[in-house]
C-alpha cells in the first residue's frame, strides 16, 4: 500500500507540472499574439495564436482570434492590391466575429479609417488622371519627351498596384512605349541631320559654280536649272520621308499642312517673279531659279528645325 502511494504521488506531480507548462505556453502565446497585433506584426501574431491552439485546440478565444487575424491579413492584402470594396467587406465581418479580446477589432477600426482615406485618395486620383493624360499627350506632341516620361512614371507610382485602375495603367504603359519610340526616332533624326547638312552643302557648292554658264545658251541654262531643281527636289523628298517615319503623328500632320502650303507658295512666287520678264529670254531662267532657291531654303529649314 505504501509502495502504491509512492508511485501515485510522483505521477500526479508530473501531470500537474505538465498541465502547468501547457497552460503557461498557451497564456504566453495568447499574450504575445495580442502584443504583435498592436505592433502591426500580423503574421507573427497569427503564428502565436496558432501556437496557442496547438496547446489548447478547443479554446474558443484562441480560435476566434486566429480566425480574426487571418481575415485581417487577407483584407490588408486586398487593400494593398487596390481591391478596396472586397477589403471593406472583410473588415466589416471581423467586427461581427466573437471574441473576448477587442485587440484585433480595435486594429480593424484603425485600418478601416485608413482604407476610407485610400478610397477617397483613389477617387481623387481617378478624377485627375484624364487631365494628366491630356497634358502628357500634348507634351509628346510638342516633343517634350523627358517631361512626358517623368509625368507618366509619377502617375504609375501614384496608382501603385491598384487593380481597379488597370485600364488607366494599361494606357499609361502604352504612352510610355510611345515616348520611348519617339525618343529613338528623335535620335535617328539627329544622327541624319549632320549627313543631310553635308549633302545640302555639296549641292549648294555645285550650284554656285557658274564658271561654265557664260558658254551656255538660254535653253541650256534653263535645262541646267531644271537639273539643279530635280536634285534639290529629290533630297527634299528624302528629308520629308525621313521626317514622316520619325516625327510624332500630330507634329507630322502639322508639317504636312505646312508643306502643302509651301508648295503652293513656291509655285506662285516663281510665276510672279518670272512674269516680270514675260516674253523675254530670262522668263524661263527666273522661273526655274526661283524654284531652286526656294527648294534649297526649304531643305535647310527642315533639317535645321527637325534634325538638329
Amino acid at each position: 500500500m505504501n509502495l502504491k502511494k509512492c508511485i501515485t504521488i510522483p505521477l500526479l506531480s508530473i501531470l500537474i507540472l505538465t498541465g502547468c507548462k501547457v497552460n503557461e505556453t498557451y497564456e504566453n502565446a495568447m499574450e504575445e499574439g495580442k502584443i504583435l497585433v498592436a505592433k502591426k506584426e500580423y503574421d507573427g501574431a497569427k503564428n502565436m495564436f496558432h501556437l496557442a491552439l496547438t496547446e489548447n485546440k478547443n479554446d474558443r478565444e484562441a480560435i476566434n482570434l486566429y480566425n480574426q487575424i487571418e481575415q485581417l491579413i487577407e483584407a490588408n492584402t486586398l487593400a494593398a492590391e487596390g481591391k478596396y470594396g472586397e477589403a471593406a467587406k472583410i473588415y466589416q465581418q471581423i467586427q461581427k466575429m466573437d471574441s473576448k479580446s477587442q485587440v484585433i477589432k480595435t486594429e480593424e477600426k484603425d485600418l478601416s479609417k485608413e482604407l476610407n482615406k485610400s478610397i477617397i485618395d483613389m477617387n481623387e486620383l481617378k478624377e485627375s488622371i484624364p487631365n494628366s493624360l491630356i497634358e502628357v499627350e500634348n507634351m509628346i506632341s510638342n516633343g517634350n519627351y523627358a517631361y512626358a516620361m517623368s509625368k507618366l512614371e509619377n502617375m504609375l507610382s501614384d496608382i501603385g498596384e491598384k487593380e481597379s485602375m488597370s485600364e488607366e495603367v494599361a494606357y499609361i504603359n502604352e504612352l510610355i512605349e510611345t515616348v520611348k519610340q519617339a525618343e529613338v526616332n528623335k535620335a535617328n533624326l539627329l544622327s541624319k541631320g549632320t549627313l543631310y547638312i553635308e549633302k545640302l552643302d555639296t549641292l549648294k557648292r555645285l550650284d554656285e559654280d557658274t564658271s561654265h554658264y557664260g558658254y551656255l545658251s538660254t535653253i541650256e541654262m534653263v535645262n541646267a536649272g531644271r537639273e539643279s531643281y530635280e536634285r534639290w527636289d529629290k533630297i527634299l523628298n528624302d528629308i520629308y520621308n525621313d521626317l514622316k517615319k520619325n516625327l510624332p503623328g500630330n507634329e507630322m500632320s502639322k508639317l504636312k499642312e505646312d508643306e502643302l502650303a509651301w508648295i503652293e507658295d513656291k509655285e506662285k512666287t516663281a510665276e510672279e517673279k518670272s512674269k516680270e520678264y514675260e516674253g523675254g529670254s530670262m522668263e524661263g531662267i527666273i522661273y526655274i531659279s526661283t524654284l531652286v532657291e526656294m527648294t534649297q531654303e526649304r531643305c535647310y529649314f527642315l533639317v535645321e528645325t527637325y534634325m538638329q
